[in-house]
Parts: structure tokens; sequence; C-alpha cells
């Protein structure tokens, strides 16, 4: 009796031919998966990166969106940058409900990103958006709040834009000045120009400013004054609506275990039970210099109401010298100008370093060394100074970069402490 031939060598050949093919086939998107899933489980992420797996994705919204809601800060800000640059921007009608809550989020950076999209968005859902920056209490995200007005149109928001001429920034009263006369056709000379580069907020006392110069800003901010008393009744009917308010649970604050100047480790989520203030900074950050005697008068006004910690992170490049080469520092000059520590510095001498710039300053409160940057790749601290205020529950309230004034220091601790 004949027997068929045996072909099971074939079909293993053929089966073999397959896989080998498909896995050539289906290689780039096996790897485009692979490194997504390594980019949301990092606990930092690069913009480009992400620019990069959005242009390849078949879904490159999605993408963001899953970026966003890993709730890690780095990964919040590298998606909304990749988003803002991308021609992503014009699918944004409806808005999703992700980026709804990225207008109010606790991040400073997050909500200013998220604010500077809002001419791709419908002005109805972005309105209450940009309100709720106007009432912020955070004088930064108020002049975010008025371009972004300025930007899409909004003038029914008009009233809550005028009323900020009485604001106590100046920068703030100039801003909505600016405004004004953009939707109004007035103008009454107020320009932020005039007062030149060195004028600030956050450090009135050692700004020089020329007197005749504010005086012509102030007038001309008087005069917007009496002219909206008198055409105060040609908007009244102009009605924003309420002010939009997060469904967002606050999300837990990272934790870290750092080092203090006597070798004691620190962690952040040893202090829960009370709110905490935390200070990015470093001894060779000009900018930071500024809020430092806030910070201590503040330490001594709430004393055990609230925990001030300040995070040194000499021995790392700050972001200018990540992205030019040199240190945003090596720009300045003067006595006052400490000895730049870098990776290489022994842990004696930057506890040296740190320490004699913290008795020198008379800072009162806690100060922790992060020479390799454990915390700050976290939080997103290297472009100095980050604050990052945390309720006594251990939930992130609010994280904003750049310096601001004592007022504005207090106004947001007294939203956590008066929760206590």
């Amino acid at each position: 009796m004949n027997q068929r031939p045996k072909r099971r060598p074939l079909y293993f050949l053929i089966f073999g031919l397959l896989v080998i093919a498909g896995l050539f086939w289906f290689r780039p998107r096996f790897q485009h998966i692979v490194t997504l899933n390594a980019a949301l489980a990092a606990p930092s992420v690069d913009t480009g990166l992400v620019s990069d797996l959005i242009s390849h994705d078949p879904a490159p919204l999605q993408v963001i969106e899953r970026f966003y809601d890993t709730g890690k800060i780095p990964h919040r800000l590298a998606a909304l940058r990749a988003l803002s640059s991308s021609d992503l921007v014009s699918h944004l009608k409806p808005m999703p409900a992700w980026l709804r809550e990225a207008a109010l989020c606790p991040d400073f950076q997050v909500r200013e990103l998220t604010l500077g999209l809002v001419r791709y968005l419908d002005k109805e859902e972005a309105t209450p958006l940009v309100r709720a920056g106007l009432l912020d209490v955070d004088p930064d995200l108020k002049f975010v709040a008025i371009r972004a007005a300025v930007a899409g149109g909004m003038t029914n928001l008009i009233t809550d834009v005028a009323a900020l001429l009485n604001n106590d920034s100046l920068n703030i009263q100039i801003a909505a000045a600016t405004a004004l006369r953009e939707w109004t056709g007035q103008d009454y000379g107020v320009r932020r120009a005039t007062l030149g580069g060195d004028y600030n907020d956050w450090n009135s006392e050692q700004t020089s400013v020329d007197p005749d110069k504010l005086a012509k800003v102030n007038h001309g901010l008087d005069e917007w004054r009496t002219w909206l008393q008198e055409h105060a009744s040609n908007w009244t009917d102009l009605k924003p609506g309420p002010a939009a308010k997060s469904d967002e649970p606050l999300r837990p604050a990272p934790d870290f275990a750092l080092q203090d100047l006597t070798g004691k480790t620190v962690h952040l989520s040893e202090l829960r039970g009370r709110p905490v203030f935390v200070n990015f900074w470093a001894t060779w950050c000009t900018a930071c210099w500024a809020e430092l005697p806030h910070l201590v008068k503040l330490h001594k006004e709430y004393g055990d109401k609230l925990a001030i910690v300040g995070i040194a992170l000499d021995g790392l490049p700050d972001q200018h010298e990540i992205d030019h080469g040199h240190s945003d520092g090596d720009h300045e000059d003067g006595d006052d100008q400490p000895t730049k520590a870098n990776a290489s510095t022994p842990h004696s001498e930057l506890v040296a370093l740190v320490g004699g710039y913290a008795k020198k300053k008379g800072l009162t409160y806690p100060i922790l060394l992060d020479p390799e940057g454990q915390s700050s790749l976290v939080y997103q601290g290297n472009e100095l100074p980050v604050n990052v205020l945390i309720d006594a529950n251990g939930n992130l309230h609010r994280r904003f970069i750049g310096p601001r004034s004592p007022e504005a220091f207090d106004a947001m601790i007294r939203e956590v402490t008066a929760k206590r």
C-alpha cells in the first residue's frame, strides 16, 4: 500500500518563513510599542521622544493623552509641548476631557501650556478655563490668562480683566491695560517697555526704575480707571459665566529621601500632617536669591503650621547648561556669586558650600542636598527656582516655576493652611 510522502518538514519551513516575514514586517510597530511603554513607565521623558512617538502612531492624540494620564510632571509637560509644536492642535474641537483638566492642573507650567492653545479651542468651552486663571491667586497665572483671553478674543471677560487694573501687581495692571487697549481701541500710553527690563514685582526692593517713567505708567493706568468708570455700563450684559473647577482629584506628591546638611536622611512623606513648601534652588541661581528672605519670613510667621524645605541642586547642571553647554550663572558677576559645584565635587565640599551660603543668608528652615537629581527628576526642578506646595494629606497642591512676590507666596500658602 502506497504511503503519502511526509510533508511536515515543508510545513515547518513555510511556517518559519511566515514568522520571519511577520517579524520583519511588524518590527517597526513592535519597536514603537516597546519604546512607548518604556517612556510611559520612566520617571522622566524628553519632549523630542514624545514628538517622535506621536508622529509614528496611528492615534497620536491618544498617545498624548496616555502621557498626560500618567500624572507625572515631566510626562505632562512633554506631552503638551509636543502637542503645541504639532499640527494636531487643529483637532482639538471639541476639547478632550483631559485637556480641560490640564487647564486646571495644579502645575503652573501645565496650565500655561494649555492656555497657550486657547486659539485652537472652542471659545465657549475655553472661556470658563481662562476665567479660572484670571481669578487665581497666582499673579503669573493671571498674566497667562490675560494673554489667553486676548488670543481667544474673549471680550466677554472684559469685566474680570478690567478689575485687574486694581491688582497689587503693577505687571498685572499693565497686562490688563494692554488687553483693554486691544479690545476697545483706546490707548493711554501704558507700556511695559516704559519701565525697562529691570522692573519686577517679586523683588521690588532691588528694582531700579526711573521715577518719571513709573509716574507715566501710573498716570496712564489712572486714565484707564477713569475711562472704565465712565463706560462700565457698556458691557453690563456681558456675562462670562462661572469659572471652571477641576474634577480631577489631587495626586500624591512623589516621595523622596534626601540628606540634610548634618547627614540626616529626610523623607518627604515624614512631613505629612501639615502643609509643606518645597523650594528647589542652588547657590549659583541668582533668581533664587530674592526668594530666600521671603522664605525665612514665612518660616517665622507660620511656624509649625507649615513645613518649609529647601532642596539645593548644587552639583547638577542647570537647564541653561544642558541647552547651551555653560551655566546661566556664568553670565553673572559679583562678589556674592559662589563657586559652582559640579558632579565631581566631593560631598564634604558640597556641604561646606551650601551650608556656608545658607548661614550667610540666614536660612532658618531645613536644607536638603540633591546632587544626583533624585527629586528634581520627578519635579522637573532644573529650571530654577521651582516651588512645590503640598497639602497636609501629602497631595500636590501647586507647582510653579520662577520667583513670586511675598504676597503671592502668602496667598497660595493660605489656600492649604486654611483647609486644616
